[in-house]
């Protein structure tokens, strides 16, 4: 899941045909060595939002599978434009109340009539996600295993530096 930074003097953020979400990512509050936080910025502030946002929802229904809830988060996000797709910011700002409430409602099919292009691209059922959703659970496993190291990372902090003094 490819994800950009939601607001717009985030110039570093990408944009092009693969944006599938948007999260915030320009000055966002992260921990810094010295027991403080620091604000940064980057695709790399919003990145850990969605994953964590995938993980927290998957957590509560995970009788889904990794494309239903791939595709609750991008049914939705929050619209930042007009349209309903823009290179910029993808489908919108994640929202994980909302994939919450929608799941909680509607259950994991409440996705399935969404046809992803970015997952499914019509003409080339080999590309990324393929007709065996391969690429869809790499990128899954990755998205989550960036959440997992923003939190240990976070853990390994506190316990050396803040713990130590």
């Amino acid at each position: 899941m490819s994800v950009a930074a939601v607001e717009p003097e985030a110039t570093f953020s990408q944009v092009n045909n693969q944006v599938e979400i948007s999260a915030p990512g320009s000055m966002v509050k992260s921990t810094y060595p010295g027991n403080r936080y620091q604000r940064k910025s980057g695709t790399s502030m919003a990145t850990p939002h969605v994953a964590g946002v995938a993980a927290l929802v998957w957590s509560r229904f995970p009788e889904c599978t990794n494309v239903q809830i791939r595709n609750i988060l991008v049914i939705t996000a929050q619209k930042v434009t007009n349209e309903e797709y823009s290179e910029r910011y993808g489908y919108g700002l994640v929202q994980a109340k909302a994939a919450y409430d929608l799941l909680e409602s509607e259950g994991c099919t409440a996705a399935d009539s969404f046809v992803n292009p970015l997952i499914n691209p019509p003409d080339d059922p080999t590309s990324f996600g393929g007709s065996n959703n391969t690429g869809a659970i790499i990128a899954t496993i990755i998205a989550v295993g960036v959440a997992v190291v923003v939190v240990l990372g976070a853990l390994g902090y506190y316990f050396y530096y803040a713990k130590s003094k």
